[in-house]
């Protein structure tokens, strides 16, 4: 953040920094004001965010479930982590615990995958680079053999900056999802039943209603309910943007082609706000980060002097002026 001054002379507009009131600087190279006493910055531009990583979550039936590496470094489309599901009971999967694994040998048989009758839940992929195409190939191997239209066909994207919270945990761009989304089913003849349903808001799993300001500040591993939206933003639990309003499809590859549309309609909205001037303003202060790279405050707050108003004259002897950075 920076301060505005005029020059009582020149009448040139002066930037002075929020922290020390030294002068700041134009630098090039990184398009941003910057002050060279205590290293402050001010970025004029919004910047280029990209997904750079994808996690899946699949809900179903399985008669007999594939085998698992169990291993998140190697062979990523070979492992899974396993979910219980009690919105997927209804297919009526799931018998006795086989009692020979080693979930069954640590009494932990409500992981079993053996059981008789089949199992349900669901299986939770690993991230994936989204820079190849592992990612479909691990839902070819692990896609549910049963469905039915409580399964839901959820997936996290994670991104290079994160500014891309900024830029999409806003009303508009949830409206320009739904829109986007349904514009795809139209035109890809989507006869899913299930589809049409959650964008019609009709499933409570995934509501049509935004709650981003809600899911932003949510840590703890419990379930509110504001997080039961058809976007879910995840950034303090888990660092993502969860897209909860897919069903699962008959067919792996109708999947496959959703999860990849959403995505091009979240990358093409984020290429779109990038590069767009940001006016200074002198009563407002830009989000913080945190050691962790965590947005620790999302929210415009005014900017607040301690230094008392004799302080201030003496450290800038020019008459501040709330006046907008001036583009050519």
């Amino acid at each position: 953040m920076s301060i505005i001054n005029k020059h009582p002379i020149t009448g040139m507009t002066e930037y002075h920094c929020s922290e020390c009131y030294m002068n700041m600087t134009f630098d090039s190279d990184r398009f941003c004001l910057s002050c060279e006493n205590c290293q402050n910055t001010h970025i004029l531009l919004t910047p280029q965010c990209k997904i750079v990583k994808l996690g899946i979550e699949l809900e179903g039936a399985w008669s007999e479930m594939p085998e698992n590496e169990h291993n998140q470094n190697e062979w990523l489309y070979r492992s899974y982590m396993w979910h219980d599901d009690s919105s997927v009971e209804g297919l009526g999967y799931g018998g006795e615990d086989c009692g020979d694994c080693d979930y069954c040998c640590n009494d932990e048989g409500d992981y079993c995958h053996n059981r008789e009758d089949g199992t349900s839940g669901e299986v939770i992929s690993y991230p994936f680079p989204t820079s190849n195409d592992n990612w479909r190939m691990w839902v070819n191997r692990y896609y549910p053999e049963d469905l039915n239209s409580t399964c839901g066909g959820h997936f996290h994207v994670s991104f290079d900056n994160v500014q891309a919270f900024e830029l999409l945990c806003t009303q508009e761009f949830f409206d320009h999802f739904i829109q986007e989304l349904t514009r795809w089913g139209k035109r890809a003849n989507i006869r899913n039943q299930n589809f049409w349903d959650r964008l019609a808001n009709e499933n409570n799993m995934c509501n049509i209603d935004y709650r981003g300001e809600q899911q932003l500040y949510i840590r703890h591993d419990n379930y509110p309910h504001c997080r039961y939206s058809a976007l879910n933003y995840q950034y303090h639990k888990h660092g993502t943007l969860e897209v909860r309003v897919l069903p699962m499809f008959q067919d792996w590859k109708i999947y496959c082609k959703a999860v990849e549309v959403s995505m091009g309609i979240i990358q093409k909205y984020l290429d779109k706000m990038a590069n767009k001037p940001i006016p200074i303003d002198s009563q407002t202060v830009e989000p913080e980060t945190d050691f962790e790279g965590r947005i620790s405050n999302t929210m415009v707050m005014e900017y607040m002097n301690e230094e008392s108003e004799e302080d201030i004259q003496e450290l800038l002897p020019y008459q501040i002026e709330n006046t907008e950075f001036g583009w050519t």
